[in-house]
């Protein structure tokens, strides 16, 4: 469920808050011998009415692309989780959104600057804090429980 907490931390922080309910899940594992399923899913239920469809995977030969997508009613925006660019489709057209650098870079350096920042006092707290992570990892743990 390792991969799955960084999704759930990920969703937390973009969909502002821990989700209300995990509404279903399942799970699935690809070959025997793995000491647990590899590939698992659920949709939970986020405040303000919002909705995941969540699928990950791990122990495979290879992965799926890593992509958030978030649909409503006025547009479809696509985040590449490799590259963290970043695709909007609406009405008017489309748009895509590339930063400079790689993406390992850019997040280690931000990681880097945060932690200056909390050091010297510049930063109160955390964001995400150790806090939302613990809670990141259960809801990986009730998705587990869940796909059983």
């Amino acid at each position: 469920m390792h991969e799955g907490a960084h999704l759930f931390d990920w969703l937390s922080h973009l969909l502002g808050g821990q989700p209300e309910r995990v509404d279903d899940a399942w799970s699935r594992m690809t070959r025997p011998g793995l000491p647990a399923a590899n590939l698992t899913g659920a949709r939970l239920s986020y405040p303000g009415g919002h909705q995941a469809l969540v699928e990950f995977g791990w122990l495979t030969s290879v992965l799926p692309r890593c992509e958030l997508t978030f649909l409503g009613d006025r547009g479809l925006a696509t985040l590449d989780g490799f590259t963290f660019e970043l695709r909007l489709s609406t009405a008017d057209g489309e748009r895509e959104v590339h930063f400079p650098g790689d993406r390992m870079t850019r997040c280690f350096d931000l990681q880097v600057q945060r932690f200056v920042d909390l050091s010297e006092g510049a930063l109160k707290a955390g964001v995400p804090s150790l806090d939302d992570g613990i809670a990141a990892l259960r809801t990986a743990q009730l998705v587990a429980g869940r796909a059983l």
